[in-house]
């Protein structure tokens, strides 16, 4: 059998677009929430999943730049690879084109931040 919108978020769908309920449109919506789109139906357990897994992967993205910058980078302290990966200054090395090209590419890795985004913006609706 398939879900359907319970009566509590029916009523609150209805007064906030302050419009009379209607079976027409409650089963309309319910085909499209939990039958054609059924990732837009809001699971508790699996957004604070996805939440720990994007937290848990920044947590090591920080370690991996911590370690890159100790072996790739160590003429470069924790503060200026920081303002290189937030924009705060140019990750700009014309003696070390290597370096350069590297801190290129880690920087988009760096700055993964937007994962944890999504499942925080999910869990405050």
């Amino acid at each position: 059998m398939m879900a359907s919108l319970t009566d509590a978020a029916w009523a609150e769908i209805c007064a906030a677009t302050e419009r009379t309920p209607d079976a027409e449109v409650r089963a309309f919506l319910s085909t499209v929430l939990f039958e054609e789109y059924p990732a837009f139906a809001y699971d508790r357990a699996r957004v604070a999943k996805a939440l720990r897994r994007a937290e848990r992967m920044l947590k090591h993205l920080d370690a991996f730049a911590e370690l890159y910058r100790q072996a790739r980078l160590s003429r470069l302290s924790r503060d200026q690879l920081q303002a290189m990966v937030t924009g705060r200054a140019d990750a700009f090395m014309p003696d070390d084109v290597k370096s350069e090209c590297d801190l290129w590419c880690l920087i988009p890795i760096l700055t993964l931040n937007d994962l944890r985004l999504p499942s925080r913006g999910v869990r405050r609706t």
